[in-house]
């Protein structure tokens, strides 16, 4: 299945989103619209101390509450994801990790964005002084694994890396591959 751009109109560029309302020709010969958003690729860390996790709770002014999540940030331009991931979780937690792994990437909602996260699993962390940007808010929160389980079955965490970082972590643990 293909659709083929027919015209491409961008409609905002800003600092890590370029938004597009492009019209399309379908295979079968109908035409339609998408608006697409094109964001710089991104990291998400699960930082992990012992048995437990570490997530952090921040305001998120689109859903306009807090919301409980595992730290993450864009790339910035010339940097690899692995030293994103390190220079997000210093910033967010303070936290220095000796063992950061990559584990998976993933698009956040490919039916609009071309949004790629690149998953982490940051181990053997030391604590330090957090280095947040002049807009950001964050409380830290150290919770066992079973218990950011519960979180998720709640309705706590409803953020979609999160929830796939934290199962994914539970399972590679029963499968003995991390």
């Amino acid at each position: 299945m293909r659709e083929k751009k027919l015209y491409s109109r961008k409609i905002y560029k800003g600092r890590i989103l370029t938004l597009f309302k492009d019209s399309v020709e379908l295979e079968d010969g109908r035409n339609t619209t998408r608006e697409i958003v094109i964001h710089t690729d991104a990291v998400c860390i699960l930082p992990v101390k012992d048995d437990n996790v570490i997530l952090i709770k921040q305001f998120r002014y689109p859903l306009s509450n807090n919301i409980i999540e595992i730290p993450a940030g864009i790339i910035e331009r010339g940097e690899d994801p692995c030293s994103a991931a390190r220079r997000e979780l210093k910033e967010e937690t303070g936290y220095v990790s000796n063992n950061m792994q990559k584990i998976i990437s993933f698009y956040s909602s490919p039916g609009f964005t071309n949004e790629k996260l690149h998953f982490f699993i940051a181990r053997d962390i030391v604590p330090g002084k957090q280095e947040l940007d002049t807009d950001e808010d964050i409380e830290l929160l150290e919770v066992s694994l079973n218990k950011s389980i519960d979180m998720i079955i709640k309705g706590d965490i409803v953020d979609a890396k999160t929830i796939i970082a934290l199962y994914t972590y539970r399972y590679m643990l029963e499968i003995n591959r991390i």
